[in-house]
């Protein structure tokens, strides 16, 4: 009896070492553009595409080949205006998955600070991608998370570094799969970027708890919205991201590199 429940649990555990679930992707095809140069939208339609991880693409080794570390905490023009490297930034809902997103996208676990408490995020800080060849290539932004007992001073210091940051590439706004839409404070937001004319696209987070189809379908509905608010900025293509399977990471990395002019050749 025991030689059968032996070979029975050795059959398990050969059963769940050959079973695989690849996960499916839905990302954007890499847009380039120049600082505060809008891309034209015009009849341009929303689009998705399905691709598959690819844990060795240039962008990504780029970032795992760097370190990423943590400048400063900034509320006001005077903290920041001496950093002079392209940056993005990532804005959002509180509790969108920002904090994750952006480890995600700096292959770091715990880089930037996550809580289970939204709106955690009070202030613009300001992390560096360096290599021991290059100090300080890129600069990557965490903006305050909007929409749930955030500051009623968020839109002062925001209004500023939108209106005045010369070297802000491209902000990424995020929107939670799950919720599918755009809420009051995301239109908000929109108004503000097309306000100031400062490139933004749309990143679909925490869109591994959807089918890809689903995921593809929310990501074409947000942007046509988007698209009514923000005409002139904003990005015809989402990116769909998980930052717990690092589906569309790759592509998001390849986004910030390529907008920042350090896309690596081919």
């Amino acid at each position: 009896m025991q030689m059968i429940r032996s070979a029975l649990r050795t059959l398990h555990i050969t059963s769940v070492l050959n079973s695989s679930s690849p996960v499916a992707c839905c990302t954007s095809r890499c847009v380039h553009t120049r600082a505060h140069t809008p891309p034209t939208v015009g009849s341009a339609k929303p689009t998705t595409t399905a691709t598959q991880i690819q844990p060795d693409n240039p962008a990504g080794q780029f970032f795992r080949q760097r370190s990423a570390k943590f400048l400063i905490t900034a509320v006001k023009q005077g903290h920041y205006q001496h950093l002079s490297h392209p940056e993005v930034a990532f804005a959002g809902r509180s509790n969108v998955g920002k904090s994750s997103l952006i480890n995600s996208v700096l292959c770091s676990q715990s880089l930037v600070k996550t809580s289970k408490k939204p709106g955690h995020t009070s202030a613009l800080n300001f992390f560096s991608l360096s290599s021991r060849a290059r100090a300080g290539e890129i600069n990557i932004v965490d903006m305050p998370g909007y929409g749930f007992r955030s500051r009623r001073e968020w839109g002062g210091f925001i209004t500023e570094y939108l209106s005045g940051r010369k070297v802000l590439r491209r902000v990424f706004m995020l929107v939670e799969a799950k919720v599918g839409e755009l809420k009051s404070t995301d239109v908000s937001f929109l108004e503000l970027v097309e306000e100031y004319r400062v490139p933004i696209q749309l990143v679909i987070t925490k869109a591994d708890k959807l089918k890809s189809a689903d995921a593809a379908q929310i990501s074409n509905a947000v942007i046509k919205e988007a698209t009514r608010i923000a005409p002139s900025v904003l990005l015809p293509q989402a990116i769909c991201c998980s930052s717990r399977t690092r589906m569309g990471i790759d592509t998001l990395q390849a986004e910030v590199l390529s907008v920042c002019g350090l896309l690596p050749p081919k």
